[in-house]
């Protein structure tokens, strides 16, 4: 096992991280949790009735979705036979079936928003909904409207700076830490954040290995010139850890 014994941060919000770090532990890994990003979900939005597509770009979008939905009293019926519904990935799609019992119809190859807006055969003037985040890139909207199709775009849940978790700089002093994690390019954004806010900067980590879980955070880690930057070639949180597995084989 190659990942035994190798100190592995998490800097998924802490809702979501005890699957990751559990996995991590199996393969022998010692999970070290370090929030850098917070999800709040939002209420102040109105929820389409009965939209032809119901596209969803993360997990938390569905989560998000879902909560708004429970606080209706009662609960607001929204999926009603007719609607599609489209998921970025394999773990997006699965919290679709955990959370509201439905299969999507759609799930790219690769999962980014790209390949997401690419596959899906939406058709002129229908009506999309699409649950994001405040911080949501525009890719998806742009080309579904490129299709003819009428979006509603809502601000289901905000990104914030996650805090708690494990002493990094103390950790990264004693040596015991093997490598990051990132899930999202704003878990990273934040992570530097949090490193500036305890007065350090990225030229520390210079011998740690950084993990993204897609292209999309490859790219922005890119940005920061990171010495070891690991990919996972299928995107999703095993794929991470076999990426890890592979890199300190």
């Amino acid at each position: 096992m190659s990942l035994a014994g190798k100190r592995i941060v998490v800097t998924r919000a802490s809702t979501q991280a005890s699957t990751f770090a559990r996995r991590l532990e199996e393969c022998g890994a010692l999970p070290l949790l370090y929030p850098c990003v917070e999800i709040q979900y939002a209420s102040d939005y109105d929820v389409p009735e009965n939209p032809d597509w119901i596209v969803f770009a993360s997990q938390n979008a569905v989560c998000a979705l879902a909560a708004k939905l429970n606080r209706e009293n009662p609960p607001t019926p929204f999926f009603k036979g007719g609607n599609k519904i489209a998921a970025v990935g394999r773990e997006t799609a699965r919290a679709v079936q955990t959370v509201f019992g439905i299969t999507p119809h759609i799930v790219p190859q690769r999962f980014d928003a790209a390949s997401l807006a690419a596959v899906l055969p939406v058709r002129a003037g229908e009506n999309v909904f699409l649950p994001q985040s405040h911080i949501g890139g525009d890719v998806l909207e742009e080309a579904l409207v490129r299709k003819g199709a009428h979006i509603t775009r809502v601000v289901a849940y905000q990104t914030l700076k996650g805090s708690g978790g494990i002493h990094f700089l103390s950790h990264l002093r004693d040596k015991q830490i093997s490598a990051v994690t990132f899930a999202s390019p704003s878990a990273l954004r934040y992570f530097i954040e949090r490193l500036n806010d305890e007065g350090a900067s990225i030229e520390i980590l210079k011998d740690i290995s950084i993990a993204c879980i897609g292209p999309t955070t490859y790219r922005e880690a890119v940005k920061y010139n990171f010495k070891s930057i690991v990919t996972a070639k299928d995107h999703t949180t095993d794929g991470l850890i076999a990426a890890l597995e592979e890199h300190f084989a």
